[in-house]
């Protein structure tokens, strides 16, 4: 059985392997599978992270908490990160916030709700145990307070649109307990409050933060009155929104007939209701997020062909939806499979150039 080396040594290991000296013995990836037969989250170029244990925050939310290695470039809260796992032989990707702040001790946490025809989520909750290992990649998103928090917040979340929400919370509560927050949390019941025992200990030992549980099982969701009222207590504070896409287009509605939209921040997973079932026959912008180039692409054309009318050059084969050499990430927006019908409204989800047409407005790894 082989005795993992420390990580000194496996640093210098790497640093000899990858020398221009020993190319072409310096093959990558004969490497990576070389350091990785020592440990799974050794690599030069991957952000390998170890699940270093596992919470259940409710009957269908559950926390890991990552270790990743020295590639990990660190996170600002409320940032999102896409993770890859291979399940069953495939490699699965989704994009999830990370639920906690910079640690001290560089591990990190991400939560994640079970929707039962997401692979990733079910796994995420039924099956991931201490051991296994991640693919992350860089952390994103501008969902971030300022480098100089105000002296008052509001937040307002609703189901698992709290897990970036209590990042910022919990950062505030290091780097800026003075600051007067008030965070108004929805969900169906209080069994359906994620982090609910954490926010109550946090609101009895913290008297400027304001912690209101609205339960829309016994009182409805928030209606229009209702929210007009939060949007004039916020006045001009910097306000932070994220949950379902319903949800988030009120706040906004809100917020704007209040003269405040300007103050509003939001982190969005999916499109809004009002453009959710797309139009087949509109044009749509799709932005290339790598190569920087915009461009239009029609509703009943292949996106594969749209992207070379542009003037990129994404790889394929088969044009037909075989080989998957044109399968590309979808950063965000909605897209049609035009053998199937099917609809891909996840952001982070990996597509097929080739069979796949714009619904919305898209921004693809490109």
């Amino acid at each position: 059985m082989l005795t993992p080396i420390a990580p000194r040594v496996a640093g210098r290991v790497e640093g000899l392997l990858s020398s221009r000296w020993l190319s072409p013995l310096n093959d990558l990836e004969a490497i990576e599978d070389l350091i990785g037969r020592f440990d799974a989250t050794w690599s030069l170029t991957r952000i390998k992270a170890r699940v270093v244990a596992a919470i259940h925050e409710t009957a269908d939310v559950r926390t890991l908490i990552l270790r990743p290695n020295r590639l990990w470039p660190g996170h600002a809260a409320g940032q999102h990160v896409l993770v890859e796992a291979e399940l069953d032989g495939r490699r699965v990707r989704r994009t999830f916030s990370v639920s906690s702040p910079p640690r001290a001790d560089g591990t990190l946490s991400i939560t994640v709700k079970r929707r039962p025809a997401g692979k990733l989520s079910v796994w995420w909750n039924e099956r991931a145990s201490a051991g296994d290992v991640l693919t992350l990649g860089v952390p994103a998103g501008d969902f971030v307070l300022p480098a100089q928090p105000p002296r008052q917040i509001v937040m307002l979340s609703a189901g698992s649109g709290i897990t970036p929400v209590m990042a910022l919370l919990r950062d505030l509560g290091e780097r800026a307990p003075a600051t007067r927050v008030l965070f108004v949390h929805c969900a169906h019941s209080r069994d359906d409050v994620i982090f609910r025992d954490e926010l109550e200990q946090m609101a009895a030992r913290r008297p400027r933060l304001d912690l209101r549980l609205h339960l829309t099982g016994t009182h409805g969701r928030l209606d229009a009155a209702a929210l007009s009222d939060l949007a004039r207590t916020a006045g001009r504070d910097l306000t932070f929104v994220c949950g379902p896409a319903g949800f988030m287009e009120a706040v906004r509605a809100a917020w704007r007939e209040a003269g405040n939209e300007d103050r509003l921040v939001s982190e969005r997973f999916g499109l809004p209701a009002s453009i959710a079932g797309g139009d087949a026959s509109a044009p749509q912008s799709v932005r290339a997020e790598r190569s920087g180039i915009s461009f239009v692409a029609g509703g009943g054309k292949p996106l594969l062909a749209e992207a070379e009318a542009a003037s990129l050059t994404p790889a394929y084969g088969c044009r037909m939806g075989i080989c998957h050499t044109c399968a590309c990430r979808k950063a965000s927006g909605i897209v049609e499979d035009l053998r199937t019908g099917h609809l891909s409204d996840e952001p982070g989800e990996i597509i097929q150039l080739c069979v796949s047409a714009a619904r919305s407005p898209l921004t693809l790894d490109l």
